[in-house]
């Protein structure tokens, strides 16, 4: 069953305390203020009541008062602003010449949607129709989530999603006297929790000290050729830092994320989350589903149907408990020792460049598939080369799709990599990528600019960096033994390494690999993008064109 949210009727006070025990470090914006920023006025707070759902918690949805390109912009600046989006909208918007806050305005149409809310609920209900769930969208905000949260929300495939940035935003400063992580009940309610946020202190401490070493460090390695604007080349060398420094951060690390859903991409949300192993990822599950309710009702009303959304739950709980039993039997069969590569190409198809071949030929054809290939089989290797180029023929760019022919062979592939840069990847969600839990024991990835920076007759790797992992592991275990491996994730670094599948067409491919290869890219999956190249060029020399 889903936690109860907050009721929507209560004080301030009440707030405060409620986003305490959700392991929140401090109280509302609107309240409060935020770092520098002051307090919103009433008189801005109550215009801002028309446009969403609430101004006072964390998870709101946007109101149809908001018009659609000011919703595009307002999550557009969550990878640019360390603001949340609330007084993003009250410094940066509502002043806006020709935003229309009027309630009247926000009343219109209540009427139509009222019929349309009938008519949705109807079929959802009684005729289970799930393309009818996607005609419905709704924005959400989700703030002061942690890093393994905003990674079960950005799960899914069929949404839009922008999360606050670790490569533009700096994570050093103390927001209302606290580091932005978050506080897990199951550990602060144990014995750890001292030890845990005194660890988590350090870590962020550590990045804040760390982060104009590593500026100091890339202005004397990189300086500014003449000409090039300062502020661009600023900019760039932050850019680099934060990219470096990004491996003292935990995953409790909060952020903030936008999300466009359809009614149909949200409820899949919430029933998965609500059966989360994390406290956290099931209040979320209620929290959104409460906001959620206030845009679109009709088209998340069976998550709390018993026929729908129950059952669906329990299935995931079943089947999730039964397989945990037998993967724990059948993997004790794996071998011992032995170093896999970072970059595996664990499976292909043998015939997997005359598919593609043949489903380039097949719309042009008067014939069945199977003719087709048979047809394909017969061509030289120079006249498959031939029709493979002629078909790219004026492809320039990687947003330059091909057509799904290039979808008709897979690849398996096995990775090992650092989470920061399986956090980057993992924005390809079209791709089917599984993870492992996240654990300390596949051990820490080094930066090699913190080999070279001293702080204090202390190394930046060895010294400083690489101890305090090592305290983090002391922790993990700890938490893992006396609480849940699960739980025990939020003290795992960016910077550990972790493994993870990625099962991909050639179609995805032409339009990743391009992407993370690029100059602009961090190192670290710039080589695993090469890697992934050179080995599918290996097997499919003919499709895998530079």
């Amino acid at each position: 069953m889903l936690p109860a949210p907050i009721p929507g009727d209560v004080g301030e006070e009440v707030i405060k305390d409620w986003l305490k025990e959700r392991g929140i470090p401090f109280a509302p914006e609107v309240y409060e203020g935020y770092g520098k920023d002051e307090p919103l006025d009433e008189a801005l707070v109550l215009a801002m009541a028309t446009l969403m759902t609430n101004v006072d918690r964390p998870v709101f949805a946007l109101t149809d008062a908001v018009p659609a390109e000011v919703r595009a912009a307002l999550f557009s600046r969550y990878s640019r602003s360390p603001r949340p989006l609330r007084l993003v909208l009250a410094r940066e918007f509502m002043r806006a010449e020709g935003l229309n806050l009027s309630q009247e305005n926000f009343n219109a149409g209540i009427v139509d949607k009222e019929k349309a809310r009938g008519f949705f609920s109807r079929v959802l209900a009684e005729y289970g129709d799930d393309s009818v769930g996607q005609l419905g969208v709704v924005s959400v905000g989700c703030e002061m989530v942690s890093q393994l949260a905003v990674k079960e929300i950005e799960d899914g495939r069929l949404g839009a999603y922008l999360e606050k940035s670790t490569r533009y935003i700096s994570y050093s400063e103390k927001i209302n006297g606290s580091y932005l992580f978050f506080r897990p009940p199951e550990i602060m309610s144990s014995s750890r929790g001292g030890e845990y946020e005194g660890l988590m202190d350090e870590a962020f401490g550590l990045y804040g000290k760390a982060l104009p070493l590593v500026v100091d460090y890339l202005r004397s390695k990189f300086p500014n050729v003449e000409g090039k604007d300062e502020r661009v080349y600023n900019s760039a060398i932050r850019a680099k830092a934060y990219d470096v420094v990004r491996v003292f951060l935990p995953m409790a690390t909060l952020t903030n994320v936008g999300a466009v859903f359809s009614g149909q991409a949200v409820e899949s949300m919430i029933n998965k989350m609500a059966v989360s192993p994390l406290m956290e990822s099931r209040w979320l599950a209620a929290e959104v589903k409460r906001e959620v309710d206030g845009v679109i009702p009709s088209l998340v009303s069976r998550v709390g149907d018993e026929r729908y959304g129950g059952r669906f739950r329990r299935y995931l709980v079943e089947s999730d408990k039964r397989t945990r039993e037998l993967a724990t039997k059948y993997l004790e069969r794996l071998p011992v020792g032995g170093r896999s590569e970072d970059v595996d190409l664990v499976w292909w198809e043998e015939d997997g460049e005359d598919k593609i071949l043949a489903g380039i030929l097949f719309p042009h054809a008067r014939a069945d598939l199977g003719k087709v290939m048979e047809v394909v089989q017969g061509l030289s290797e120079q006249e498959k080369v031939a029709l493979v180029e002629a078909n790219l023929t004026g492809r320039s760019d990687r947003r330059h799709k091909p057509g799904r022919a290039y979808e008709q062979t897979h690849y398996g592939l096995s990775l090992k990599g650092k989470i920061a840069e399986w956090r980057d990847l993992q924005r390809h969600r079209m791709l089917t990528q599984q993870r492992q839990l996240l654990t300390v024991e596949e051990g820490v990835g080094i930066p090699k600019e913190f080999e070279e920076i001293d702080v204090d007759g202390k190394n930046l790797a060895h010294d400083i960096y690489f101890n305090h992992m090592q305290k983090r592991m002391g922790l993990y275990h700890a938490l893992a033994r006396e609480i849940s491996p699960e739980v025990a994730q939020y003290v795992v670094g960016f910077g550990n390494l972790m493994r993870w599948s990625m099962v991909v067409n050639l179609r995805q491919l032409y339009h990743m690999l391009p992407l993370r290869a690029s100059p602009a890219g961090h190192p670290d999956y710039r080589w695993l993008a090469r890697e992934m190249y050179y080995k599918i060029a290996a097997v499919h020399p003919i499709v895998a064109l530079p």
